[in-house]
C-alpha cells in the first residue's frame, strides 16, 4: 500500500474538515448534504467562496449560501434543457420539411448526393447511426416500413423522430446551402456556409454541449462554455447585446440565445417568463458570474415580443 495515499474520510470527517476551512454550518446538516450531493460536487460549488489556494473560505461563508446557488443551478438546468428541447424539435421539423420539398423523395437522405455537406464516409456513418437508433427504438411504429420491399428503409419523416441532436446537427450540415438558408430564416438568422456565417449551425453546436451538461446534472450557472457561440451582427440585429455588455463565454449568453431562437416557437414568451420568475426567486445570485449585466431583463433582446424585434 502506498504510504502517501490519503485516508478515506467519513461524511462526518469531511463535514468537520469543511468547517475547519471556514464554512459556517451545523455539522449534522452539512453531513446530510454531503450524503445527498457528494463531497467533490459540493466543493465545486463552494469554489466561488474560496479565498486562497489551500481551500480556506471567505469569512462568513455559510452552507445556506451554497444551498441557494445549488438549488438555483438545479432549476436553471431544467429551464434551459426545456428550451433546448423545443429548439431541437423546431429545427428538426424545419429541416425535414425543407429537405423533403427540395428533394421530393422521402428516402432521399440515403443518397449521399442529397447531403453534399457530408463526405461519403460521414454519410455512411450517419446512416449507420440512425439505422441503429430506429432498430432499437422504432418498434411497431416503423415495422411496416422496414418490411416493405418497395421502400427498403424508413421514410425520412418517420426516421426523424429517432434522431438525436447529434444526428440532427449532422443532417443539417449535410443539406444544401439553399436549404440551410431557408431553415435559418425561420429563426430570423442568416446562413452562408461558404462564408462561415451559419449562425444557426454555430449556435446549435454550442447548445448540444450545454444540453449534455444539463442532462448529466453538471454545474451550469457560472460554467465557462466549452464551445463559444458567435455574436449576431449588429447591422442585421441591432437589438442584440454588444460584446461590451454580454460575454459569449458564459451561461448568460445561452439564455439570450434560447430567448432568440424560441421567438417563432414560444410566441407568448412563456419560457422567458419562467426564467424571470427563477431570478425573482433567487435575488441574491451574483449575475456577473453568469456573464449577465445590470438590468439585463429590460434589454430589448430579452424583453420585447417578436413583432417588435424582427
Amino acid at each position: 500500500m502506498n504510504e502517501k495515499q490519503k485516508s478515506i474520510l467519513t461524511y462526518r470527517q469531511l463535514a468537520e474538515f469543511l468547517i475547519q476551512k471556514g464554512l459556517i454550518a451545523e455539522v449534522e446538516k452539512l453531513e446530510e448534504q454531503l450524503k445527498a450531493i457528494g463531497y467533490f460536487r459540493l466543493k465545486i460549488y463552494l469554489f466561488l467562496f474560496q479565498q486562497d489556494d489551500i481551500g480556506n473560505y471567505v469569512k462568513g461563508t455559510t452552507l445556506d449560501e451554497f444551498l441557494e446557488i445549488y438549488s438555483f443551478d438545479e432549476e436553471l438546468r431544467l429551464i434551459v434543457f426545456e428550451a433546448i428541447a423545443k429548439i431541437e424539435v423546431a429545427v428538426r421539423s424545419q429541416t425535414i420539411y425543407e429537405f423533403l420539398h427540395a428533394c421530393n423523395d422521402e428516402l432521399g437522405y440515403r443518397d449521399s448526393f442529397n447531403l453534399i455537406g457530408l463526405s461519403p464516409t460521414e454519410h455512411q456513418k450517419f446512416l449507420i447511426s440512425i439505422d441503429n437508433r430506429v432498430a432499437i427504438n422504432g418498434g411497431k411504429l416503423v415495422e411496416n416500413y422496414k418490411l416493405d420491399p418497395k421502400r427498403g428503409a424508413v421514410p425520412l419523416w418517420a426516421m426523424a423522430e429517432f434522431m438525436d441532436m447529434g444526428n440532427l446537427l449532422k443532417f443539417y450540415r449535410g443539406v444544401s446551402p439553399e436549404i440551410r438558408e431557408r431553415i435559418a430564416s425561420y429563426f430570423n438568422l442568416i446562413s452562408h456556409p461558404a462564408l462561415k456565417k451559419d449562425y444557426l449551425y454555430n449556435w446549435l453546436r454550442s447548445l448540444i454541449i450545454v444540453r449534455n451538461r444539463c442532462a448529466h446534472h453538471n454545474r451550469l450557472w457560472n460554467h465557462k462554455l466549452a464551445f463559444i457561440p458567435k455574436y449576431l451582427q449588429q447591422k442585421r440585429h441591432p437589438e442584440w447585446p454588444s460584446r461590451e455588455i454580454l460575454t459569449n463565454r458564459k451561461c448568460g449568453f445561452i439564455l439570450f440565445m434560447c430567448r432568440f431562437l424560441l421567438r417563432p416557437i414560444d410566441l407568448n414568451g412563456n419560457w422567458s417568463k419562467k426564467v424571470d420568475a427563477l431570478f425573482e426567486r433567487y435575488p441574491n445570485i451574483p449575475i456577473g458570474e453568469m456573464g449577465l449585466f445590470a438590468d439585463w431583463q429590460k434589454h430589448p433582446a430579452w424583453s420585447k415580443p417578436i413583432r417588435q424585434v424582427l
